[in-house]
C-alpha cells in the first residue's frame, strides 16, 4: 500500500494529524461488563501494515484512539473511534483522511456493533451462552503467571497437571507473586461446520494485526482442520466460561494411495496469554492427534517464521530426547538410518527435521570450547549446508556442456569460490546460533 503524500509545508501543524497505527488500536477481551471500566487487559496490535499501510500510520485525525473489544469467548465485537478533531481541507491542501471504517471493514467480522452500550449489555449473555464447538482434544491445568510477571515460558507436565520442580514443589520461576491455576483445553474443529465456519471469521479478525504476510483460508476446502485453544475458567456465579487464547490450523494434503500428509500453516497465540508456554502445547497436541492416526505418514510446515521455526524445533527436540536413537552416545556416532526409522515411526517426522535435530541435539553434547569437537561438528554441519550450492554447481557444469548460454547461467557461472564459502559460513553462524537459543531453552526448562 502506499503512504501518505509529504506535504512541505504547515509540518508540524500536520504532524498532530499522523497517527502511528500500532499504538493508537487497542484490543481488549472482555469476560464481564465490569472489565470495560479500564484498559486493564488491552493490548496492541503487533503490525497494521496489512490493514493501513507500510507506513503503519493513520492520517487525517488528532488524539486517536481505536478500540477493538471482543466477548472473550464468542468474540462478539464492538469498534470504537474517537478523536479530538479532524484535519481540515484547507490544511492538508484537500487530501482527505483515512476512512477508517472503510479500512476496518474489509478486516472484522460482519455485524460488529459500534454502540458502547449495547455491546456492554450483552457481555452476560454471551459469557454464559458460549461453547466452544468441535472435539475436546486435550485438557490441562497448570500455575499461570500472574499478569505483573515477565518469566519466560513454563510447561505443563505431560499428564496436563501443574509443572512441579524435581522435589515435587509447583515451580514459580523464581518469582513469589501469587501465581494463579488456570485450566486450558484445545478443540479440533472441522471447517465444514456452519456454525464453526462463522467462528472462524471472527478468529481471523486478529489475523493482519498479528501474523505477517497472513492470508485467509478458503472456507469451501473442507481440508482445512483447526486446533482451537480457550481458557476454561468460573464466572461470579461458579458457572463455567471460556476465553479465546489461540488456534492453529492445519491441511490435510492427499497422500497416495489412501493417505493423509498434514501441513501445519498458521498459528497464533494472543498476547494477554504469550511467554507462559501455551503455544508448545498447542503444537504437541496438533501433532499428538496426528501421530495417533494411522493414515499419516510425515507432518510438514508451511514456512515457519522465525518464532515459529523457534517454536517448531523446541518441540521437535524435546520428542526426539525421548528417542533411544538420540542418545548422547548415539549422537556421537553420526546421523544414522536408525534416527530416520525412529522419527519418521513415532515423530512422523521429515527426513530434513530429522536430521536438523540431529545437529542441534548432537551440539548439545559436545564440549564447543574443544577446537577438534567443534571443528568435527563445524564440517559435518556445513556439508550438509553446501549440499544446495554443490547441486548448483553440478547443473551449471552441465548446461555449459550443453552450450546453454543464457545471461542467468553467465552469471551463476561467475560466482567465485570465495564468495561461496563465504555465504556458507553466514549460514553456519545463524543456524550455530539458532541452535543455542533452542538448547539455552531446552537447558532451562528440562534441567
Amino acid at each position: 500500500m502506499e503512504g501518505h503524500p509529504k506535504i512541505s509545508d504547515r509540518t508540524t501543524d500536520l504532524e498532530k494529524f499522523v497517527a502511528d497505527g500500532n499504538s493508537v488500536v487497542h484490543f481488549q477481551l472482555v469476560r464481564t461488563a465490569e472489565d470495560l471500566r479500564d484498559d486493564k487487559g488491552t493490548f496492541h496490535p503487533a503490525m497494521c501494515h496489512q490493514i493501513f499501510n507500510e507506513q503503519e500510520t493513520i492520517f487525517g485525525y488528532e488524539n486517536l484512539r481505536i478500540d477493538i473489544k471482543l466477548a472473550a469467548g464468542s468474540l462478539k465485537t464492538y469498534l470504537g473511534i474517537k478523536y479530538t478533531s479532524k484535519i481540515s481541507a484547507d490544511l492538508c491542501d484537500g487530501v482527505e483522511p483515512d476512512n477508517i471504517h472503510e479500512k476496518l471493514d474489509e478486516v472484522l467480522a460482519p455485524n460488529y456493533l459500534t454502540n458502547f452500550d449495547d455491546f456492554s449489555a450483552c457481555i452476560s449473555t454471551e459469557t454464559e451462552a458460549f461453547r466452544p464447538l468441535g472435539e475436546l482434544v486435550s485438557s490441562f491445568t497448570w500455575l499461570a503467571r500472574n499478569e505483573k510477571q515477565l518469566p519466560e515460558e513454563r510447561e505443563p507436565t505431560e499428564n496436563g497437571g501443574v509443572g512441579t520442580s524435581r522435589n515435587g514443589s509447583k515451580r514459580s520461576n523464581g518469582v513469589n507473586r501469587g501465581p494463579v491455576e488456570k485450566t486450558f483445553v484445545i478443540y479440533a474443529c472441522e471447517i465444514s461446520d456452519p456454525k464453526f465456519l462463522a467462528y472462524v471469521i471472527k478468529m481471523e479478525e486478529f489475523l493482519l494485526w498479528f501474523v505477517d504476510a497472513a492470508s485467509f483460508i478458503d472456507q469451501q476446502d473442507e481440508k482445512w482442520k483447526f486446533f482451537v485453544m480457550y481458557e476454561k475458567y468460573k464466572t461470579s456465579e461458579g458457572n463455567d466460561a471460556y476465553a479465546f487464547v489461540g488456534y492453529s490450523t492445519v491441511y490435510n494434503f492427499f497422500a497416495y494411495p489412501a493417505n493423509i500428509r498434514p501441513r501445519v500453516s498458521q498459528m497464533l497465540i494472543l498476547p494477554p496469554f504469550q511467554r507462559q508456554g501455551l503455544g508448545v502445547n498447542l503444537l504437541s497436541t496438533v501433532y499428538k492427534y496426528y501421530r495417533a492416526d494411522a493414515r499419516v505418514k510425515e507432518i510438514t510446515v508451511e514456512d515457519p517464521s522465525d518464532d515459529f521455526e523457534m517454536l517448531r524445533d523446541y518441540v521437535d527436540a524435546k520428542d526426539c530426547l525421548k528417542l533411544q536413537s538420540y542418545s548422547v552416545d548415539n549422537l556421537k556416532k553420526g546421523f544414522s538410518e536408525k534416527m530416520l526409522e525412529e522419527t519418521s515411526k513415532h515423530l512422523k517426522m521429515t527426513k530434513r527435521q530429522s536430521r536438523r535435530m540431529f545437529e542441534l541435539l548432537r551440539l548439545r553434547s559436545i564440549n564447543v570450547n574443544n577446537d577438534k569437537e567443534f571443528k568435527e561438528y563445524r564440517l559435518d554441519v556445513k556439508r550438509r549446508l553446501n549440499i544446495p550450492y554443490q547441486k548448483q554447481e553440478n547443473d551449471i557444469k552441465r548446461m555449459i556442456r550443453r552450450k546453454c548460454n543464457s545471461v542467468e547461467l553467465q552469471q551463476a557461472a561467475q560466482i567465485d569460490d570465495a564468495s561461496r564459502k563465504t555465504e556458507l559460513q553466514s549460514n553456519f553462524q545463524n543456524l550455530y546460533q539458532h541452535y543455542q537459543n533452542i538448547i539455552n531453552r531446552l537447558d532451562k526448562f528440562d534441567n
